[in-house]
């Protein structure tokens, strides 16, 4: 264990914007419900939590402010070369009747996808389109899992955890459940294990809406049970009554073939310089979205420009 505390620390050393370190045994004393076996914890001094709502509202308020429009409930269907540009067919609710779809075609200098559960359709799209005729072979790198993560909250309030806690990543996709606050001071504990099987890339709709039946909650005692053996691997005293599921989501997970974790990807369509694909960014890319920005803002060129904060 303590091999992979070490490669994460020696990971995250690499940037000069992480604050990473080794608690000491005193440190760790204070975490008050953490279990005495725990002899290894690394601390960030830069995780937190965010209003996810309050971020998203603050974004489309100003790229409305800088004259842009954001243009929900749509599905891009389409995107060709056109000249030195991209022509994007979209199909959205009629303006007049909501009921019925109309096709809407945007001529863009620029195409970031970062689409989440639609980003590898999106991409196959544009690759099919735009690169076909000098490689049709997709690549692998961009090819998704779903997977779906359920929610747990733990009412009692006069249980204390004052950080927020993960344990050390497993090697392989399995049960990995980490503790987790709302903005309300609700303990939350997640997992997400459960593969969803599907080629649902194939479908012309979003990946979003098909994958819509797989939001219902599993309420069973054996859903509890996973969550509850798993916390207590690592908080004492937990009581299993007071397990409650909250909710769920569905994450995107690049494949691979030896079964083992994949990081993101963020790069160029086939160096296509005006084409930017962001695939497999799970809920950290949330939290990083101003540094993904940034990075982003980077690789089209206006690093002079922008810095995101």
């Amino acid at each position: 264990m303590k091999d992979k505390t070490d490669k994460i620390f020696e990971r995250y050393q690499m940037s000069n914007d992480m604050k990473l370190r080794f608690l000491s045994d005193k440190e760790r004393l204070q975490e008050v419900n953490l279990k005495k076996d725990c002899n290894v914890v690394l601390f960030s001094k830069n995780t937190g939590i965010i209003n996810s709502h309050e971020l998203m509202s603050t974004f489309r308020n100003l790229i409305i402010e800088n004259e842009s429009d954001v243009i929900v409930n749509s599905c891009v269907t389409n995107i060709v070369k056109y000249k030195d540009k991209y022509l994007v067919q979209v199909n959205s609710p009629s303006l007049t009747n909501q009921s019925t779809i109309e096709p809407i075609y945007i001529l863009a200098d620029t195409i970031i996808n970062c689409a989440g559960l639609d980003s590898e359709k999106i991409a196959r799209i544009g690759w099919n389109n735009i690169v076909g005729e000098e490689d049709n072979q997709f690549p692998s790198d961009y090819e998704l899992y779903y997977y779906k993560g359920h929610y747990f909250k733990y009412l009692d309030r006069n249980y204390n955890v004052n950080h927020l806690l993960y344990p050390v990543p497993p090697d392989t996709k399995g049960d990995y459940i980490g503790k987790g606050s709302d903005l309300f001071g609700n303990y939350l504990f997640r997992n997400n294990n459960e593969r969803i099987d599907s080629n649902q890339h194939l479908s012309m709709e979003t990946i979003s809406h098909l994958l819509y039946p797989y939001y219902k909650v599993d309420l069973s005692e054996e859903k509890k049970e996973i969550f509850y053996k798993s916390i207590s691997n690592y908080l004492m005293d937990i009581d299993k009554s007071k397990l409650q599921v909250d909710y769920v989501g569905i994450r995107p997970k690049l494949k691979s073939k030896d079964g083992k974790i994949r990081d993101f990807v963020i790069e160029k369509l086939k160096n296509k310089n005006r084409f930017i694909n962001l695939i497999g960014i799970e809920s950290p890319g949330l939290t990083s979205c101003l540094a993904i920005g940034n990075y982003v803002a980077n690789l089209l060129g206006y690093s002079q420009d922008y810095d995101f904060k």
